[in-house]
């Protein structure tokens, strides 16, 4: 009894002292702890064109948009072959893993092209600088 006195007049006088005591935090199980964030996935675009003329000698133009792709060189090949479904002489542009990527045809007396720039807006400005006559751009972003 004497020493459970002893103990609590030394516990008021720590308490009056504004001295606090604290234990320490347990370590969360192994199993409670956060595992970490994922890998954020990359992904890439491009954009390919071809320019030739018929058989009439008209100028022809298209083009091709890869959409999202896991690869560079993923990236390429589906925007060659988006742009070989409607033409030829198609070489596709850098791939990009990072924001956006727009393409549109243009046409005017005797000649047609290609432009492409990072904003659909800024693609359809620059062709109706060079062409009287511009298709709505394709293309995307990727971060």
């Amino acid at each position: 009894m004497r020493c459970a006195l002893i103990v609590a007049g030394l516990l008021s006088v720590f308490a009056g002292a504004g001295l606090a005591y604290a234990e320490a935090p347990e370590s969360a199980p192994s199993s409670q702890m956060a595992e970490p964030a994922p890998a954020k996935r990359v992904y890439w675009n491009a954009v390919a064109g071809g320019i030739w003329n018929s058989a009439d000698g008209a100028v022809q133009v298209a083009i091709g948009y890869s959409g999202a792709r896991n690869s560079s060189s993923e990236a390429k090949a589906s925007a060659l072959r988006a742009c070989k479904q409607s033409g030829r002489n198609c070489e596709a542009g850098e791939a990009f893993n990072f924001g956006c990527l727009y393409i549109t045809t243009g046409r005017k007396k005797g000649a047609a092209g290609w432009v492409s720039r990072a904003t659909s807006a800024d693609t359809t400005k620059r062709c109706n600088e060079v062409y009287a006559s511009c298709k709505t751009p394709i293309g995307g972003c990727v971060e």
